[in-house]
């Protein structure tokens, strides 16, 4: 026969096991709605990552078109260059032009050293620079004639 004693001790287990089911319920709950935010968050960095490497891919392709740009602009300054040496080397010697052969360094690890720059006179400027020097002599003259001026007194 069941006693009361026993009758207590397993109404008190079955307290035990309600209460311990419902804090396992809360735990649930909890740990359902972190979960649920979690996955938001996920979600949230899932795109912010897709976002960043669409973006880096865009930064990269628009620096491979700037770098070919670049590269094209140089090789057609090359060209160029290339192209007025010459016609510029045969123009001023053709024209008595003056040609500077190295740079002042002229140092065999310069990669310059070989370059030839060329001084081509345009004679505009050269007539400027005619006047020029002549108002500087004729400066000059009028003040020593001014200095002479001042001897006599």
């Amino acid at each position: 026969m069941v006693t009361l004693e026993q009758v207590e001790q397993l109404d008190e287990r079955v307290r035990k096991v309600i209460s311990l089911i419902e804090s396992l319920r809360h735990e649930n709950a909890r740990l359902f709605a972190e979960n649920r935010r979690l996955l938001e968050e996920n979600q949230r960095l899932e795109y912010h990552l897709q976002e960043s490497e669409r973006r880096s891919l865009a930064l990269s392709g628009a620096q491979e078109m700037l770098e070919k740009g670049l590269m094209g602009a140089i090789d057609r300054l090359d060209s160029v260059s290339s192209e007025s040496g010459t016609a510029g080397q045969e123009n001023a010697q053709a024209a008595g032009k003056v040609s500077v052969s190295k740079s002042s360094h002229g140092h065999e690890d310069d990669p310059n050293a070989g370059l030839e720059a060329l001084l081509v006179k345009d004679p505009a400027a050269e007539e400027i620079y005619e006047k020029n020097d002549h108002d500087a002599e004729e400066s000059e003259e009028s003040a020593r004639l001014e200095e002479r001026k001042m001897d006599i007194f």
